[in-house]
């Protein structure tokens, strides 16, 4: 995907842009730390969107300051612009088995082989309707102390993040994009001081997006648990 492909497609925002953000920065932290109005730590903490309508915006918005990468197929947007939303639309959500969901889905889930010793997976997983091209599955490891989020979907659009947030890193010799980092709902910028905000690291796999999150886990643990993947 390039600048000048995304200038050419610009259309509105889709309706599910602005539901799938509110999920984003308003779902509670995956631990309870008293700052649930903060944005949700969660593999996708920093937020889907539809790239053509976010560079159309920042023609209107000459202050902000951006930047367009791609990392191992994946895009992303470096913005100084807080990309929240007011009235979003509400996203429809299930909670089944992983066997359920895995009938459901029109991709395969991948889950790690490894993971840190002490953390279970919960039975249930999270499938979330977007649209129906967009239903990712969210999948959680909990330990003493340690959080995991895995989500798998179908390859997302783009994803806006803070400056100087991304590091490119290798899964089994394939670059991925680490962030360090996500938006702030009370201050409206990006954060990285908070305990409970933690890394995402993010991929694609053929033409699926993974991300693994944890407020906890190091860079080299979530590499490892992302190469386990089959």
């Amino acid at each position: 995907m390039n600048e000048d492909y995304l200038i050419r497609h610009q259309k509105p925002p889709r309706q599910e842009f602005a539901a799938e953000l509110y999920r984003k920065i308003s779902r509670p932290a995956p631990e309870k730390t008293g700052l649930a109005t903060r944005v949700a730590p969660t593999a996708l903490a920093f937020c889907v969107v539809l790239a053509a309508s976010f560079l159309a915006s920042l023609a209107a918005r000459a202050a902000v300051i951006s930047l367009l990468r791609d990392i191992g197929g994946v895009a992303f947007f470096e913005t100084t612009d807080y990309p929240g939303a007011d009235r979003p639309a509400s996203v429809p959500e299930e909670i089944l088995t992983l066997v359920e969901a895995q009938a459901q889905l029109p991709f395969s889930v991948g889950l790690p082989l490894w993971v840190p010793e002490g953390m279970a997976r919960e039975e249930s997983v999270r499938i979330t309707r977007f649209s129906e091209s967009h239903t990712p599955v969210t999948i959680i490891w909990r330990g003493i102390g340690a959080y995991l989020e895995l989500t798998i979907g179908q390859a997302a659009e783009g994803h806006i993040v803070g400056l100087e947030s991304l590091e490119t890193v290798k899964i089994n010799g394939q670059d991925a994009a680490l962030v360090r980092g996500m938006w702030n709902a009370d201050t409206k910028e990006w954060d990285r001081d908070e305990p409970w905000i933690g890394m995402t690291l993010i991929w694609a796999r053929g033409e699926e997006t993974y991300s693994l999150f944890s407020p906890q886990l190091s860079r080299e643990e979530l590499i490892r648990i992302a190469e386990s993947i089959p």
